[in-house]
């Protein structure tokens, strides 16, 4: 890895690449081949074509997060059982200065190059990627999985940064599984006791806990 990139969320990764990875996490972290043992199964099972089942097996300790997930660590105020929820991910306020949204670097941002949270201590959900997600939904013969974002990212728009601000509002799309692109990467839901979750972002930010809600 570059030295210029050895901070930044991993990306030009598809659904079946943060699978995979997730899976390797359950597993243990082994040595070896792709296979069942390894990267194949775990969380999910990836199938002869490809696919990913989105059953969780029994045992599970990593997932990826679905939107619901996604969305109440980023925007919740951790507040207790509550319909509290800021305008904004971790703050009913925001500037340049708090996250990499509307070309502000024009790239992606290392995973510690803002020290802004939200409440409940995950970072870069005001921009920088859009993140696959756990959900799943099938159109026609397609089968699509869920990806989290906000309405713009790094170097999009040609609106003043005040103006995107005002409409920028977390967004919810579908992508096939085996695409990848420079602007979508993933985190992971950890599972390290019974009650809790822990939302990570890839690298090693570790997130706070929150209620686990499955919407697939």
């Amino acid at each position: 890895v570059l030295e210029e990139y050895a901070k930044r969320p991993v990306n030009h990764v598809s659904f079946l690449d943060a699978c995979r990875f997730v899976n390797w996490l359950t597993n243990g972290q082994p040595e070896g081949e792709q296979d069942e043992s390894t990267t194949e199964s775990g969380t999910y099972l990836i199938g002869a074509q490809g696919a990913a089942v989105i059953d969780h097996n029994e045992g599970y300790k990593y997932a990826l997060p679905s939107f619901d997930e996604w969305y109440k660590a980023a925007y919740h105020c951790n507040d207790g059982i509550t319909g509290n929820y800021f305008a904004y991910a971790g703050a009913d306020l925001v500037d340049p200065t708090m996250a990499n949204y509307a070309g502000v670097l024009g790239r992606i941002a290392d995973v510690d190059e803002y020290d802004f949270a939200s409440a409940y201590g995950t970072y870069g959900q005001l921009g920088n990627l859009r993140e696959w997600a756990d959900d799943y939904k099938k159109l026609g013969n397609e089968e699509y999985r869920g990806v989290c974002d906000v309405d713009y990212l790094f170097g999009e728009g040609q609106q003043d940064r005040e103006t995107l601000l005002l409409n920028m509002k977390p967004h919810f799309s579908l992508n096939l599984p085996t695409n990848h692109n420079e602007k979508t990467g993933f985190r992971i839901v950890a599972l390290p006791e019974p009650t809790s979750m822990v939302l990570w972002v890839l690298c090693g930010l570790c997130g706070g806990a929150f209620g686990r809600r499955r919407t697939a």
